[in-house]
């Protein structure tokens, strides 16, 4: 979840990832509506372009 929007993912925990962070290898089609970009805030950070690795969300058990 962000500001932007929700996302329903499966989730699992692997040593190899910060406590802090989330990592998703790939997303599902935007038009199945489970693109990761309805996450993303649509902003530019400059000299690192689209801020894809630079927003928060927050995880929520279903």
């Amino acid at each position: 979840m962000s500001p932007r929007g929700t996302l329903r993912v499966r989730l699992e925990c692997d040593d190899g990832v910060r406590a802090d962070s989330v990592f998703v290898p790939k997303g599902e089609w935007a038009k199945h509506e489970r693109g990761l970009n309805v996450l993303i805030e649509p902003r530019y950070t400059a000299g690192t372009g689209t801020a894809y690795n630079q927003n928060f969300v927050r995880l929520e058990p279903r």
